[in-house]
């Protein structure tokens, strides 16, 4: 198989679990204590509570999750005065990303949860990608400009992959729920607000306002992570690693990497090899572990 990028660093690999950029953003929720996420340890910039808002923090919780043991719960039915309304910011302008989370809703779930992608956060808000997931009509759709968009039937009792595809060059993107396309070739800029910006400044992930709000809309395995070009230099993987303690899936013999690195020659690719004794497993993530990784440059790609 062919995996896509990875980034070295003083002849070591960075991030070995998806092979994170510095801007990449990874978050499954494991290192919290349970309770409001809000103000703890966490990806850098942290997560707080929407501008203004007062007691709308999610709460880690252990009653379901994808990955590990926790995941992040959002509800809009206890005893705060508001829907929760959960942030984490960031400072993005440029490039082509890949957003991802995971979405569980309970069989007895009810009421309205959100995920929403926002251009501009803070003195000044604006909406790119607004995708409700309604437990009392059981379907999730994005919301163009106030008007629903087309519709699929919401899943129960199973996790289930949302993802945003953006190009802020081209200021466009496009969205899934699990194989379904809910967005194709939106204007990221101008899609729910306008006039917009092509950039990313935050992640809201929202409930529905008491009374009859949302019972709990689970989250997990959230990323943000920069798409790079199948160009430069070129690794390939000697020989099949080892899963060891319930892993599926680890880096087999003629595994290719690309490491966005520039070169006019292979020669130009620093380190030759890269070793390492163990590294975290591809799939299942967060379990067990691979033995044995073994890159050697292999080719200049231009």
């Amino acid at each position: 198989m062919r995996i896509g990028r990875m980034l070295l660093v003083l002849g070591a690999v960075a991030c070995l679990a998806g092979f994170a950029t510095a801007d990449d953003f990874v978050d499954d929720f494991e290192n919290y204590d349970l309770g409001k996420i809000c103000g703890q340890p966490g990806p850098p910039g942290g997560w707080e509570e929407w501008t203004g808002g007062v007691n709308v923090c999610g709460d880690v919780t252990d009653d379901y999750a994808n990955s590990g043991k926790q995941s992040l719960v959002i509800d809009g039915d206890g005893p705060d005065p508001s829907g929760d309304d959960t942030v984490h910011q960031f400072t993005i302008d440029e490039g082509v990303w890949t957003f991802t989370i995971q979405t569980f809703v309970p069989e007895d779930g009810k009421g309205l949860g959100w995920v929403i992608l926002l251009n501009q956060y803070g003195a000044i808000n604006n909406w790119s990608c607004q995708t409700h997931f309604n437990a009392d009509t059981n379907t999730v759709y994005d919301d163009d400009c106030g008007t629903p968009g087309p519709s699929t039937p919401l899943i129960r009792g199973e996790w289930v992959e949302y993802r945003v595809e953006i190009d802020l060059d081209q200021d466009v993107f496009n969205s899934f729920y699990g194989d379904f396309q809910l967005v194709k070739d939106g204007i990221w800029s101008d899609h729910v607000c306008s006039p917009g910006l092509p950039q990313i400044r935050a992640l809201d992930l929202y409930a529905d306002e008491p009374p009859g709000g949302t019972s709990g809309f689970y989250l997990d395995d959230a990323s943000l992570k920069e798409v790079l070009g199948e160009t430069g230099c070129e690794y390939t993987h000697k020989k099949d690693s080892k899963a060891k303690k319930g892993c599926n899936l680890c880096y087999k013999k003629g595994d290719t990497m690309m490491s966005g690195q520039a070169c006019e020659k292979v020669k130009d690719c620093e380190p030759k090899k890269i070793k390492e004794k163990t590294y975290e497993c591809l799939e299942p993530v967060g379990v067990g572990f691979c033995k044995k990784l073994k890159w050697k440059r292999s080719g200049c790609i231009e």
